[in-house]
């Protein structure tokens, strides 16, 4: 490859980096070498001459004629090429020092392997290579403070023919490290001493002797200046304290570093440690940060150290699922090139992502099974998993009576069918009618699939499909909410109540948890609180003179609709507007001292004759209710107290607290 003299606009950062980032170092750094020395050539103002630069073998040579870069402009290009090129090798090396690609640290690949040996699911078979394999490299590594720590929890049987030698190995190796500490802080520089101490931090690391490596990496950042050298020894310890899974370390690592990036550092290491940070919130369940973490690192992931790309990949994908809403789960994951490139070598992920995405929920159950056996056996995804598991056992023995099919009940169920709780019943005998088919997406369009069925029947065989592993039956009857509610509370075993409405395009809740005990997160501890809630009866019973006028228009609303139904034997939609302020809101209206401000007659009309609920208000009402109702099973998070409105007018939900409030 040439560059005439009279190509005066073409750069040769052009000629130089497509092959330069293809080679190995060595060519790299003659590469950057012969660029530095181009660079002064033209700053010493060379003339004419020409300067031969060798790119090393493998690259063709390249002749640039100093006139081309005579002129200021032209010689700023030339160093910023060789400053470009010189960028370029210390990357590459910093590169090297990390671990070539797709390689992982081989302590961390050791800590998989123990986790496999202890697991209760591995089969005994394969238990016996693991045993092999963790022998082998504790062996060939000298790690014999982890053989006695393995040997004291009865993981390993204590061979002493075995320890002996590691141990005198481990003596002799120190000694050494300790003569070279010594020879370089009385005959070499700080750096060299520095290096000799890392040398012993790396060798506590490589043997598993956790406390003496920590003190040595201490020691160690004593004698560094450098921030870029201060966070490679941080990355250290947070390998260190992956292996032992002490997430207590890590959050003190992670913290170290950031404030260590506030003194400068490059972006590569800012990247790994986006990475170390998602693995931390991951494995403590912080999935929303540690999706957003993943998918900023994707394009820059150079933390093969810790695992594979793949297994990064696995971990962006789950996190994202269980975080991000439809239409970023398309743009960011579905149809991200760099996920694609590597989707279809992990088992089942791409049938789990795909189905969920096109609701195929037959086939993402089929997935979720393989899916699970997966993240059984992750050993920096096991936490997570514990957690799923208990809270999946909590659900499969709740039990749900859903009484009056409607819109919202549908969306609700579907919900709780998806969770995996234990059962859903369903009570309702009306049949299906063409206002029903509107509003409840369970009922198939056709009408010979529901022409004289009831709703719960046709409900029934459309919940089954959407997940074949919740046993949904179906009783007949229909009762009065007030009964209900109050037969849950004879019950010696607290059974929550919850109502829900949508009219036309507004929805409301009602919870009723009893003494509902629960924990919460406050700061970093995390506290036990108990709220009383009261049932319905008394919640509506509350006078409206101790209510304040700020509460939210909707409630006032809805009773006023709910006693004229009741007083007047209407049902919803058997009544005009004309009638319900005639006979009911405006004799109200004076003896509470309410004006039409606080229930306008707009909103009252909407109430009344909208008499087919609005699906996507359904989707949104129910949708929180089924969230409500598996965030009290778990025990986790403040609950909704006690009523929760909707109205998708102006796309707002307000949570009103009616009763404790206004009695006390």
């Amino acid at each position: 490859m040439k560059v005439a003299q009279n190509q005066t606009k073409v750069s040769p950062l052009i000629y130089l980096l497509p092959e330069s980032l293809l080679c190995n170092w060595p060519h790299l750094l003659k590469a950057a070498s012969s660029a530095l020395f181009l660079a002064r050539k033209v700053a010493d103002g060379c003339g004419g001459s020409t300067t031969t630069c060798s790119f090393g073998s493998g690259i063709s040579s390249a002749y640039f004629s100093t006139s081309i870069f005579s002129s200021p402009r032209r010689c700023k290009s030339l160093i910023f090429l060789s400053l470009a090129v010189s960028f370029i090798f210390f990357l590459s090396l910093n590169r090297i020092e990390c671990g070539a690609e797709g390689t992982q640290q081989p302590h961390l690949i050791l800590a998989h392997k123990l986790f496999l040996l202890t697991h209760p699911d591995v089969q005994d078979i394969e238990k016996v290579q693991l045993k092999s394999d963790v022998l082998d490299s504790i062996e060939s590594d000298g790690m014999a403070p982890l053989f006695e720590t393995l040997a004291a929890s009865s993981v390993l049987e204590l061979d002493q023919s075995l320890l002996d030698p590691m141990r005198a190995s481990n003596e002799e190796e120190l000694k050494k490290l300790d003569e070279k500490i010594v020879d370089a802080e009385e005959n070499l520089g700080e750096s060299e001493v520095r290096e000799a101490h890392l040398a012993k931090a790396l060798y506590f690391i490589r043997i598993s002797d956790k406390l003496k490596a920590l003190e040595q990496l201490k020691l160690t950042e004593g004698k560094t200046v450098a921030v870029g050298q201060k966070m490679d020894l941080v990355f250290y310890t947070l390998q260190l304290a992956f292996f032992y899974m002490d997430f207590d370390l890590v959050s003190k690592s992670i913290d170290k570093a950031k404030k260590l990036f506030e003194e400068g550092g490059d972006w590569e290491r800012k990247n790994r440690l986006k990475v170390y940070e998602g693995l931390y919130c991951m494995s403590t369940r912080n999935f929303k940060k540690a999706a957003s973490l993943f998918l900023d690192s994707i394009s820059t992931f150079t933390t093969y150290e810790i695992f594979p790309y793949e297994t990064f990949i696995f971990y962006t994908v789950l996190t994202s699922i269980i975080t991000l809403d439809r239409v970023s789960l398309k743009q960011k994951v579905v149809d991200a090139p760099e996920i694609l490139t590597v989707l279809g070598k992990i088992p089942f992920l791409s049938e789990f992502l795909n189905s969920l995405y096109e609701c195929q929920y037959k086939a993402f159950f089929s997935a979720f099974a393989g899916m699970a056996e997966q993240i059984k056996f992750d050993r920096l995804d096991q936490k997570g998993e514990e957690l799923t598991e208990q809270e999946t056992a909590l659900l499969t023995k709740f039990h749900i009576l859903a009484s009056g099919i409607k819109g919202t009940v549908a969306e609700y169920c579907k919900n709780t069918v998806l969770a995996r709780v234990g059962s859903v019943t369903l009570m309702d005998d009306r049949l299906v009618t063409e206002e029903a088919l509107n509003a409840n997406f369970l009922i198939p369009p056709d009408e010979n699939a529901y022409r004289g069925k009831t709703l719960t029947e046709i409900c029934c065989d459309s919940l089954r499909d959407f997940n074949p592993m919740v046993l949904v039956s179906v009783v007949k009857g229909f009762t009065s909410l007030m009964s209900v509610n109050e037969q849950c509370r004879k019950l010696s075993k607290r059974v929550a109540f919850y109502t829900i409405d949508c009219r036309d395009s507004c929805g409301e809740i009602f919870f009723d948890l009893q003494d509902y005990k629960y924990t919460k997160k406050q700061l970093k501890e995390t506290v036990e609180c108990e709220q009383h809630f009261p049932s319905f009866q008394e919640a509506i019973s509350v006078p409206w003179k101790l209510i304040p006028r700020r509460t939210a228009k909707l409630y006032f609303a809805m009773r006023v609709i709910e006693v004229f139904e009741e007083n007047e034997g209407r049902k919803h939609g058997e009544c005009s507007l004309l009638d319900l302020l005639l006979k009911s809101w405006k004799p109200k209206r004076n003896s509470v001292r309410l004006t039409e401000s606080h229930i306008p007659d707009t909103l009252l009309e909407r109430l009344i004759s909208g008499t087919i609920e609005f699906p996507p208000a359904c989707a949104i009402v129910g949708g929180i209710l089924a969230q409500e109702v598996i965030k009290a099973v778990s025990g986790k998070g403040d609950p909704v107290k006690n009523f929760f409105y909707y109205d998708a007018q102006d796309g707002k939900g307000v949570m009103e607290d009616i009763f404790n409030s206004f009695t006390c």
